[in-house]
Parts: C-alpha cells; sequence; structure tokens
C-alpha cells in the first residue's frame, strides 16, 4: 500500500504547471521530492514543478556531510565505562589498547591510561617505544664530569 504525505511533519508542495503533477518536499529532508503517494520523483520533474533543484541538493548533502561528522564525533566522545578495549600490543607491561576507528590508548603496568584522548595507531606505537626502550622522550641533563680522586 503506498504510502501517504505526512503533512503535520512540515512539507512544501508545488504543482508542474504543464501536467500538473503535485511534487512534495519535506522541510527537513531537502532534495528529495515525491508525488503525493510518497514516491520519489526525478530532478527533472521537481525542477519544472518550480524546485530549485541544485540549491536544494547541496542543503542535502551539507545535512548528510553533518550528520556523519557529528556521528563521528559522538563515537570518539562516547566510549562507555567498562567498554571492551582489545589489547593490541603489549610490552614491559605496557598495552596499547584498540578502542576502534583507528584510536588506540596507551596504558601503563598498573593499569592507568597515558593517553589523555585517543591517538592514532602509530602515535600510540611510538610512544610504547619510548616508554620501553628508554629512548629519550625529552631533553636530558648531561651528568657533571666527577674529578679524579687522588
Amino acid at each position: 500500500m503506498p504510502k501517504a504525505i505526512d503533512y503535520n511533519r512540515g512539507v512544501h508542495k508545488q504543482a508542474d504547471n504543464t501536467s500538473g503533477v503535485e511534487v512534495y518536499m519535506y522541510v527537513d529532508d531537502p532534495g528529495v521530492f515525491l508525488n503525493a503517494f510518497g514516491n520519489p520523483v526525478t530532478d527533472a520533474v521537481a525542477k519544472s514543478a518550480g524546485y530549485d533543484v541544485e540549491r536544494l541538493k547541496k542543503l542535502r548533502l551539507k545535512k548528510q556531510r553533518l550528520a556523519d561528522a557529528a556521528r563521528l564525533i559522538e563515537q570518539e566522545l562516547d566510549v562507555p565505562e567498562g567498554a571492551v578495549r582489545k589489547v593490541d600490543g603489549e610490552k614491559a607491561g605496557f598495552k596499547v589498547l584498540d578502542i576502534g576507528l583507528d584510536r588506540y590508548h596507551v596504558e601503563d603496568p598498573d593499569g592507568n591510561q597515558l593517553t589523555p584522548h585517543p591517538v592514532p595507531k602509530a602515535v600510540a606505537y611510538t610512544l610504547l617505544e619510548q616508554l620501553t626502550s628508554g629512548a629519550e622522550v625529552g631533553p636530558k641533563e648531561k651528568p657533571k664530569p666527577t674529578p679524579p680522586s687522588k
């Protein structure tokens, strides 16, 4: 059974002057054009009904990209407490934890998280090597020479 247009949702309606076909577009879904039965119509029909198809398609793309970005941000910041984190690598008690979406944390042997925010895999493994191989992380003060004893 075809679905009808939901007028309570907020909808634009324009009719093609030549054929009389009514073309609908929901306010919250720009660039998606429907007939009276809720089925999609072509961009050509929408354009002939008076819609600015190019502008509305750009609005639709913008809305989709903003939604994708918001979803990624939510996934990055919403790491629930007690979430299962996969150990990707371990050396001398230090662990590289994979939390998904190419994001990693580094933990010390006591289970303390050393990275304040998720980092890429390469950064996590560089830190792991620095922590476990005795590599200098920052400037190190040179020891003062001791005078020979007599």
